[in-house]
């Protein structure tokens, strides 16, 4: 297979994982196993070469990838394991994307409308949701809580996690185009976005898209511009403020002081105090509570992990398993906020700026959530990654044309 047959190939895929993101995760699981696959093709006919890894942290993220089966040692049910560790193996579309991307690199402002415009439809169709619940929502669940019909396969809260990376991108979209008309659509779709956030009702992604939106775009407007759509979220808030379908979760609040996750935290550390070294195992959390809950915290068993990355490394995995999970995510977003502050171009600062914000999201979102145990959010945020190492690479050979060459000849 010649490289340009190659490069069309990769294209279609790229096209087809962006567009499926905020819709299916098994669409993901597909389109990107099929890159997975079709990797060692890639590098039979490509004169890749192991510099152009560009100092990827290899030895973490070995060390990483292998971690869930040390934990096995004290796991009580390897079967339970078993398929979270699957899970956990999907990291490796990391180092894939970053070598893969390059060869579709030109095509990058087309992916990312694609992942804008595929936001903004699920987006679209969250909102609906909230009117007509019964009707999409296929089963139906009390208050509407899971946004599920056969095009969406994610949870509430994943979806809202999702779309927090696509509202992130529709900023960028943007802030990168100079047409006025384009603007407008971008900057619709932004807050068409923000509202579908708003509309699957889950607390921790409207607050964290908030945030960071803001961030991104008072480092990339101006502060009329900044002023004048924080006035517009504002305002579309109070309006909504007494609308109990968009807003009975937040109320919840006050109906429950005892909150399960203060809990569930509790018997996270004393995970980690009973197996400090290995942890007790991928997965096993629920059997854990099993074993360690009263009859008053019975009803924690449903839980099927800490709701908190961290904590979620540190009880099933152990201490072995934390250190590692930092190290090696610590010294990622190290890469990512060193690239967006030494960067002199304003195109390539505004993209690494957003990734960065991006990789922050996530790392927020995942103090109260295990998301990196959601696979749909999961599976977004490793093709972030590997776009982030597959982006640098091209930002610093830039200078040096026939290493790019090496890599898409």
């Amino acid at each position: 297979m010649k490289n340009e047959t190659y490069a069309t190939f990769l294209t279609l895929l790229y096209t087809l994982l962006c567009f499926s993101a905020p819709f299916s995760i098994s669409g993901m699981e597909i389109f990107l196993s099929l890159l997975i696959l079709s990797l060692p093709i890639f590098l039979k006919y490509s004169r890749w070469r192991t510099g152009n890894w560009d100092k990827f942290h290899t030895l973490f993220f070995t060390l990483l990838l292998f971690v869930p089966f040390l934990s096995l040692i004290n796991s009580p049910d390897i079967s339970v394991s078993l398929p979270w560790i699957r899970r956990h193996f999907f990291m490796i579309v990391t180092p894939v994307v970053m070598i893969t991307a390059p060869l579709v690199g030109r095509h990058w402002k087309r992916f990312l409308w694609l992942f804008v415009a595929a936001s903004t439809l699920a987006a679209g169709y969250a909102v609906l949701q909230v009117f007509f619940g019964e009707t999409l929502s296929k089963p139906f669940f009390w208050k509407g809580y899971y946004v599920h019909s056969r095009a969406f396969f994610s949870q509430a809260n994943t979806l809202g996690e999702v779309l927090t990376f696509g509202f992130l991108a529709a900023i960028l979209s943007m802030w990168l185009t100079r047409s006025g008309r384009v603007r407008m659509i971008a900057s619709s779709s932004a807050l068409l976005i923000l509202a579908g956030i708003v509309s699957t009702r889950t607390r921790t992604p409207l607050v964290v898209a908030v945030v960071a939106g803001t961030w991104i775009m008072v480092k990339l407007f101006n502060k009329r511009g900044v002023i004048t759509v924080l006035l517009i979220l504002i305002l579309g808030l109070v309006a909504n403020q007494y609308n109990d379908r968009l807003f009975w979760r937040f109320r919840q609040i006050n109906q429950h002081p005892g909150a399960d996750r203060v809990e569930l935290w509790h018997y996270g550390i004393k995970a980690v105090e009973t197996h400090p070294i290995l942890g007790i195992g991928f997965g096993n959390f629920r059997e854990f509570l099993k074993t360690h809950t009263d009859e008053s915290h019975r009803f924690l068993v449903r839980y099927n992990h800490t709701h908190c990355n961290i904590l979620e490394a540190a009880a099933t995995t152990g201490a072995i398993g934390l250190i590692i999970f930092l190290l090696f995510w610590g010294r990622v977003g190290w890469d990512m906020y060193k690239s967006w502050r030494d960067s002199r171009d304003p195109v390539q600062k505004a993209i690494f700026l957003t990734l960065v914000t991006a990789f922050l999201v996530f790392q927020v979102e995942g103090l109260t959530e295990c998301t990196l145990k959601d696979a749909e959010v999961a599976l977004t945020f490793y093709v972030l990654v590997g776009v982030f190492y597959a982006f640098r690479l091209h930002t610093r050979t830039e200078a040096c044309p026939s290493n790019l060459e090496e890599v898409s000849d």
